[in-house]
């Protein structure tokens, strides 16, 4: 009540008003640095890169996934909530946190050499980070369309890897690796040919990952 009584209305129209400590006005740019400031996990400081090929719910696990706050079994019990058994299910042998679910676990790995198999880039076999992984795509040598693709691609691999993980968890289901990674490919190249403007994409190219047209 204080605050309304402080109030002065005036005619003037109404409108929206941001300033950040520097006193810039509003971008949403910022605004995710702010965020990324924050944030109290250590092991991806880096702004993350946002790619609009890309769906917007992938995107958000991605920038979850590399700052720890995926709902991994480690991760809940870290918010107290009480499980029994926090051993992966998928591989049956580490604990399951955020790394061990996207990176270290057997399954999770055998699906990112796969996938870079396919893209044509050594895996880095000393990954033990998400943040490796991308990491990895950043400084890769090539074109900023290259990159974008082949980060496109590593936003896939990133949900179906999740997606494979809750299917075991909470449905008993196990999904093969060989099956992930043709959903990779799938999804990637659906998220191309709708998102990107450009002319489509043959999916017989895209599954020999003959990307000249894209270049």
């Amino acid at each position: 009540m204080t605050v309304l009584h402080q109030t002065q209305i005036t005619e003037s129209k109404d409108q929206w008003a941001f300033e950040n400590s520097e006193g810039e006005p509003f971008s949403v740019k910022d605004i995710r640095k702010q965020l990324a400031e924050q944030t109290t996990h250590q092991s991806f400081v880096q702004p993350f890169d946002w790619n609009n090929w890309a769906t917007l719910k992938v995107s958000f696990l991605a920038w979850r996934a590399l700052m720890g706050k995926v709902a991994s079994k480690v991760g809940l019990t870290e918010r107290g909530v009480s499980i029994p058994n926090i051993i992966c299910d998928r591989c049956g042998i580490g604990r399951e946190d955020v790394d061990h679910l996207f990176t270290s676990c057997l399954f999770a790995r055998s699906i990112w050499w796969n996938v870079f198999a396919w893209i044509r880039v050594p895996f880095l076999l000393a990954a033990s980070s998400l943040a490796d992984i991308f990491d990895r795509i950043k400084h890769s040598p090539g074109s900023s369309k290259w990159r974008k693709t082949v980060h496109l691609v590593i936003l896939a691999t990133v949900w179906r890897i999740w997606i494979a993980r809750n299917k075991k968890t909470f449905e008993g289901s196990f999904v093969p690796v060989s099956r992930s990674v043709e959903m990779i490919k799938e999804d990637s190249y659906l998220w191309i040919r709708h998102r990107r403007k450009s002319n489509a994409l043959d999916w017989k190219k895209w599954i020999d990952f003959d990307i000249f047209e894209l270049l």
